[in-house]
């Protein structure tokens, strides 16, 4: 979506109006991803924060790599730095908490945090591995 610029200084309001739409569109798209986990563990998955923070940061940081100078804060050198050096803590709490859950996989399984009694659902198990570690 191309939004021209009246005042390249100047973002206009259409460009906050859009990068706030796709925050929203990635938060959505988080919540879908995450829903059926939640219907499937419950509150007994111990990692929905750190999940919907992979998700939505994926997107969000994907989206600013191909689409950063149509953003409203592309002439802003400052942000952009923030954007750079707040991405280093945000990586080593995403991977302390992915190692985290390798390490629960490793001694627990999921086994412990299904809600249902019913275990003969193993496709779910992998699915929702499959999931945290690609995001």
């Amino acid at each position: 979506m191309y939004i021209p610029d009246t005042n390249p200084g100047k973002p206009n309001k259409w460009k906050w109006v859009a990068e706030f739409l796709f925050l929203l569109l990635s938060i959505a798209l988080a919540v879908l991803v995450m829903r059926p986990i939640h219907d499937y563990y419950g509150e007994h998955f111990h990692y929905y924060v750190s999940n919907y923070a992979f998700i939505v940061l994926f997107l969000t940081y994907t989206r600013y790599l191909f689409l950063l100078k149509y953003t409203p804060f592309s002439h802003n050198m400052w942000i952009k730095l923030i954007l750079v050096f707040a991405s280093i803590p945000l990586m080593l709490w995403l991977v302390d908490d992915t190692y985290d859950f390798r390490r629960m996989l490793e001694e627990e399984g999921l086994e412990p945090m299904v809600q249902s009694k019913v275990l003969d659902t193993r496709m779910n198990l992998a699915n929702m591995k499959y999931e945290y570690l690609f995001f």
